[in-house]
């Protein structure tokens, strides 16, 4: 019976200790809704890459203070590959 009762309490601890460590508010975040690759003329970079990301800061603002922020931002990258253009957009649009 105690070794029961040890058990509850050491998985009460447990659920009771455990949180949200690695928690992000939504308005920290950027969502890419929008992704189009096209061919670019530069033939040392072929493609170029633009993402269509929502700011939801400037979704807020535009909501409540009459359209003062963005709500959605478009980036473009220019690159060799794709998979160069797929790394480089991680470092280049800073909210995903």
């Amino acid at each position: 019976m105690k070794i029961n009762s040890s058990l509850l309490w050491i998985a009460a601890i447990c659920l009771l200790i455990s949180g949200c460590s690695n928690y992000r508010e939504l308005n920290q975040l950027g969502v890419i809704t929008g992704m189009g690759i096209d061919q670019n003329d530069d033939p040392e970079q072929p493609y170029r890459v633009t993402y269509q990301v929502i700011n939801p800061s400037g979704v807020s603002q535009t909501s409540s203070s009459g359209g003062q922020g963005l709500a959605i931002i478009n980036y473009t990258i220019t690159a060799k590959t794709l998979l160069e253009a797929f790394g480089k957009e991680s470092v280049i649009i800073e909210k995903t």
